[in-house]
């Protein structure tokens, strides 16, 4: 588990290095019981999901053609 900041460790890996890094923030709220493959100590409620996206968003996202960073909200499995 990661934890709370991943993507931001991730951002700062991205800017040492000088990568173009396009961060896709995703969220588990279905129980292994009800068909995740995910464990349950992932899971995160969707106003928790929803504010760490705002949160990612107002950091890291530049929407500036040709950006290094931006947050996009992504499925989290297939």
């Amino acid at each position: 588990r990661g934890g709370p900041f991943l993507v931001d460790r991730q951002f700062d890996a991205a800017n040492l290095l000088g990568l173009r890094f396009h961060a896709g923030r995703g969220c588990i709220t279905l129980p292994m019981a009800e068909g995740s493959t995910i464990p349950d100590a992932m899971r995160e409620s969707t106003d928790t999901f929803l504010a760490d996206c705002e949160r990612l968003v107002s950091r890291f996202h530049d929407p500036r053609p040709f950006a290094m960073q931006r947050v996009v909200v992504a499925p989290s499995s297939p």
